[in-house]
């Protein structure tokens, strides 16, 4: 059985055969989907600061880096 690289999209799952052709379309992916995020936190709105400790606690105890 030959080796896959599996990766996950949003709409789902594929797999191929490892090379330079799938890493190059990958590496593709990955800018394309970090330009799109910064783009999102540019245009977001600021967070007034009297609250952005606790939107900052709420949020770093739900992925658990911070204990309540």
């Amino acid at each position: 059985m030959a080796l896959s690289l599996i990766f996950g999209i949003p709409n789902g799952r594929f797999s191929a055969l490892p090379g330079l052709g799938i890493i190059t379309r990958l590496v593709a992916i990955a800018h394309e989907m970090l330009d799109r995020w910064l783009v999102w936190v540019d245009e977001a709105e600021p967070v007034p600061e009297n609250t952005r400790e606790d939107l900052a606690n709420r949020d770093l105890w739900q992925c658990g880096t911070r204990s309540r």
